[in-house]
C-alpha cells in the first residue's frame, strides 16, 4: 500500500519532533551516526508561497509567505496516525510538488478526502470508441 500525503506543521521543529518517527539511525562507512528514512520518502518543501506579484524590475516576488512548515511523504507501510492532525489536501491541479509516477496516488487521497469535488469526476467510458 502506497500512500501520498501531504503536511503543514506549525513550523519546523514541529516537524523534526515528527521527523524523528520515521527515521532510523545507523552507521556510515565512517563510523558517523545517520539518520535516514525507513519505509517513506520525504520533500520537506518549507514555508510556502501563497501569492506573488512582480516588482518594479519584472522579478517574481513572494508577497504572502505561509507560516507553516510544508512536507510531502509517500508512505510504503500505514502512514502513522499522529501525523494525521496535519495532514492538508491541496488541490491536485495547484500542487508545488508532487512524487513523478505517483500523481493518482495523491489524487485518490484528495478524492477520499472531498468526494464532492469537482476534481473527483469518474469519465465516463464510451464503448463506441475503438469499435
Amino acid at each position: 500500500m502506497t500512500k501520498y500525503s501531504k503536511y503543514e506543521f506549525t513550523d519546523q521543529a514541529e516537524w523534526s519532533k515528527f521527523q524523528s518517527k520515521i527515521q532510523v539511525k545507523t552507521t556510515d562507512t565512517e563510523g558517523n551516526e545517520v539518520y535516514t528514512y525507513k519505509d517513506v520518502a520525504v520533500v520537506e518543501l518549507g514555508h510556502i508561497c501563497k501569492a506573488y506579484e512582480l516588482n518594479e524590475e519584472g522579478d517574481k516576488v513572494c508577497t504572502d509567505l505561509a507560516t507553516t512548515w510544508a512536507v510531502d511523504i509517500l508512505w510504503f507501510r500505514t502512514p502513522l496516525a499522529s501525523f494525521k492532525p496535519f495532514e492538508v489536501f491541496p488541490k491536485p491541479t495547484t500542487q508545488l510538488h508532487i512524487f513523478g509516477g505517483y500523481e493518482a496516488a495523491y489524487f485518490k487521497s484528495y478524492c477520499e478526502a472531498y468526494p464532492d469535488s469537482e476534481l473527483c469526476v469518474i469519465p465516463e467510458v464510451n464503448d463506441a470508441i475503438g469499435s
